[in-house]
């Protein structure tokens, strides 16, 4: 996600990336490196492209780590950074390769983000791009339908649309489209799957884009997500799986938190038949 500072032509930009947790030492997360706050996994860098006909790195994709998991082997993390454009507009991004091993497509990364730092006709102010709060991995079970709510929120009440990354877009690299059987919502940022292709890792890449009632065909901007799809087998019946109960929150629902500050919250979930685990 993006939003100006106070300052002309300066943008501050914050992401969120996650890796495998085992890969390296670099990768590494635990207790201990979430309370030292140390950057970790500098594994590339994120580049202004077409800023005055020239690309340039703008800052390293190291992350201070937040959460990390033994069981799915990931670890996650966040950090910001701030930068001042050349122009008004720009776009930025994240290139290089490493996709896990996956059913549909893999090969290199490409990210991209769009930046528009005019005042808008609308309100006059500066927009803020959307930002999206979807966990790096989502696990589907073979054989059932599904559906896959992408959690959007927007700054300034735009209309929060989300599409596929497009190739010839540069959006997308070796994952453009290559989640089969499945169906995106644009409207309602909502993917419809239908788990029979062959199970195992699929990788999904949606652009985020917000826009202003005076123009609901351009985005004012344009935010990258890209997640992983674990569809794996069980003999379970699709109605089986858990459901969240009372008094755990709707899907969807919105918690403010104080910055520096602990926030503790119970979910409660129950199998989805008797037996079942």
């Amino acid at each position: 996600m993006w939003k100006p500072t106070q300052n002309e032509n300066e943008v501050l930009v914050t992401f969120r990336m996650a890796w495998r947790r085992s890969y390296s030492g670099v990768t590494m997360c635990n207790k201990t490196t979430i309370e030292d706050g140390d950057v970790i996994a500098a594994l590339g860098d994120v580049m202004c492209f077409d800023c005055s006909s020239f690309s340039s790195k703008i800052s390293d994709v190291g992350i201070v780590c937040t959460d990390f998991s033994v069981q799915e082997d990931w670890t996650q993390g966040e950090r910001s950074f701030v930068h001042t454009l050349q122009d008004k507009s720009a776009q930025i991004g994240f290139t290089g390769g490493g996709w896990i091993s996956l059913v549909s497509g893999g090969g290199s990364w490409e990210m991209r983000t769009t930046i528009d730092l005019n005042r808008r006709r609308d309100t006059g102010k500066i927009n803020s791009s959307p930002v999206s709060a979807m966990p790096p991995i989502i696990r589907l079970q073979h054989g059932c339908e599904h559906n896959i709510t992408i959690p959007v929120y927007d700054k300034d009440n735009d209309t929060v649309r989300c599409r596929w990354a497009e190739s010839s877009k540069s959006e997308c690299g070796g994952v453009c489209r290559s989640f089969p059987n499945s169906f995106l919502d644009e409207k309602r940022c909502e993917i419809s799957y239908t788990a029979k292709n062959e199970t195992g890792w699929y990788a999904v890449a949606i652009q985020i884009e917000d826009f202003s009632p005076l123009n609901t065909t351009h985005a004012l901007s344009s935010v990258s997500l890209q997640f992983l799809v674990n569809v794996f087998s069980s003999d379970k019946p699709c109605q089986d799986k858990p459901k969240f109960v009372m008094p755990t929150r709707l899907d969807g629902a919105c918690v403010g938190i104080p910055i520096n500050s602990t926030w503790t919250e119970q979910i409660i979930a129950r199998s989805g038949a008797d037996g079942v685990k």
